[in-house]
């Protein structure tokens, strides 16, 4: 029964640290993602369909990517006032 109990123990062991692994590394890209949405949350954007400006919530920009849109400065969103999703840019 003391063999069959420490073969658990390793193999539960080996388990827990590839679980670990998965847990950190998905941490650290939620937070990668994270800090991403609330830096692209600092801009006013315009909606193309009724021109109300609003500024997004930083848990919407989380997925916008980063490098798109900092060259076009647009990103695909979902305005308050009319509830439409467009692609919504920063006014001038």
């Amino acid at each position: 029964m003391k063999i069959f109990i420490n073969t658990m123990l390793i193999g539960f062991g080996e388990d827990m640290a590839i679980i670990l692994i998965i847990i950190i590394f998905l941490g650290f890209f939620f937070f990668t993602f994270a800090i991403n949405g609330i830096r692209l949350a600092d801009n006013i954007f315009a909606c193309p369909n009724c021109g109300h400006h609003f500024k997004p919530k930083w848990y919407n920009m989380m997925f916008v990517p980063g490098r798109i849109f900092l060259l076009f400065n647009k990103a695909n969103l979902k305005c308050p006032k009319c509830k439409t999703r467009d692609t919504c840019s920063i006014p001038n």
